[in-house]
């Protein structure tokens, strides 16, 4: 299926593929920063930017600052940062990814608990 993108001339929604953007894995969340900038969050493919004023793409992925391939969630705080949600399989550690808008990325940790919580 891919992504599709409303078009409001013929009322439909069409096929988006931005160059740069892969194929081969699936895109589970999109996001559009406060900067016009479009970020894609793939289940094990990283996370790709696309620049609002080139156009170009970037991938971020765990060699070069994102904690897991597997991107859930990304936001943007008041200060521009870009937080991204994700995990390094389906059974094991997510982290937070943040990307400043100076350019520098930081990560943190948390395990996924698999056992409920009960009151004491």
């Amino acid at each position: 299926m891919g992504i599709r993108k409303y078009d409001h001339a013929s009322d439909r929604f069409i096929p988006f593929h931005p160059e740069g953007l892969t194929r081969y894995f699936l895109t589970t969340t999109i996001f559009e920063d406060s900067r016009g900038n479009m970020w894609f969050g793939t289940f094990n493919g990283g996370l790709y930017r696309q620049d609002a004023v080139t156009g170009e793409m970037g991938l971020f992925d765990t060699r070069n600052g994102l904690w897991g391939n597997f991107v859930s969630y990304i936001l943007e705080d008041y200060c521009g940062n870009i937080w991204v949600a994700s995990m390094e399989d389906w059974e094991s550690r997510g982290g937070i990814t943040v990307f400043s808008p100076e350019g520098t990325v930081s990560t943190t940790t948390a395990t996924v608990c698999r056992h409920s919580i009960s009151s004491a």
